[in-house]
C-alpha cells in the first residue's frame, strides 16, 4: 500500500472511491440505481418486446451455421458431408424465414 496525500490506495483504488462506490454517493441520482427489472415493478404494462432485426437474424442464423459446420469438421468422414448439407438446409431455411419476415426474396 502507497500513502497518496493522506488517501491509501488500495489495489490501484482509493479508499474515497470505494466509499463511493459503495455508497452509491457516485450516481446520477436515485434513478440512476434503479435496476431494468425495477423499472417494469409496477401498475404500467411493459414495453412489447421488439423482434430481433432482419440483420440479427442472419448474423445469428450465420453464427450457429459456422459453429455447425465446425462440429461437423470434428465428426467421421463417413457422416461429414451429410452433417454440412444438414446444416446447409437449416441455414437456408433460416434466412427463407428471416426474408420472409422482412419481405423480400418472396
Amino acid at each position: 500500500m502507497t500513502r497518496t496525500r493522506g488517501l491509501r490506495i488500495v489495489g490501484g483504488i482509493s479508499v474515497l472511491t470505494l466509499l463511493c462506490m459503495t455508497l452509491g454517493g457516485c450516481s446520477d441520482g436515485p434513478e440512476a440505481t434503479i435496476t431494468e427489472f425495477q423499472k417494469y415493478d409496477s401498475d404500467e404494462p411493459a414495453p412489447p418486446p421488439v423482434a430481433p432485426s432482419y440483420e440479427s437474424e442472419i448474423a445469428g442464423a450465420r453464427a450457429d451455421h459456422f459453429q455447425e459446420h465446425e462440429e461437423c469438421a470434428r465428426r467421421p468422414a463417413e457422416v461429414r458431408a451429410q452433417c454440412e448439407k444438414e446444416s446447409d438446409e437449416r441455414f437456408e431455411a433460416a434466412q427463407a424465414e428471416a426474408a420472409s419476415k422482412r419481405g423480400v426474396g418472396t
